[in-house]
């Protein structure tokens, strides 16, 4: 999905990352938000979509499952090492998130990695649908 006309931004947060992302779906509006991440963290158009791989949570709640995906993201790219670069599709359910990333292992070589963002937070978290519109506000620990 990376390459579309971006539907994130970025927001003044003290001492931590805010994004916004939209969508006209709760799935498009998690692509946006993993768009955001992803590129904040510098390593899209360095990646190639070598691979794809999968990457799910779940949760109780909206909130609980959006967190416990983009911490899984995030533990994926610090601990595994595997960078992603676009989402092929994400499904977003009543108990669970999946997504399914194209990218590679990280290459020191090749990839200038970043990192920076230690964690999702609930802090400001908001998510609400208006008129067809999706808007996902999240603040990352960086």
């Amino acid at each position: 999905m990376r390459g579309s006309m971006a539907q994130y931004e970025y927001l003044d947060h003290t001492a931590d990352i805010a994004i916004r992302a939209w969508g006209d779906s709760l799935p498009a509006a998690l692509a946006a938000m993993t768009e955001g991440v992803l590129d904040l963290m510098g390593e899209g158009c360095s990646v190639a979509a070598r691979e794809e791989r999968r990457v799910s949570a779940r949760g109780e709640a909206a909130d609980e499952r959006i967190v416990n995906y983009f911490n899984e993201l995030l533990f994926v790219i610090e601990a595994e090492r595997w960078l992603p670069c676009a989402v092929k599709a994400i499904a977003a359910g009543e108990e669970r998130i999946e997504a399914l990333l194209a990218g590679e292992p990280f290459d020191p070589a090749r990839h200038a990695f970043s990192g920076g963002i230690k964690a999702a937070t609930y802090h400001d978290f908001a998510l609400r649908e208006t008129d067809g519109r999706w808007e996902l506000r999240m603040v990352f620990d960086v």
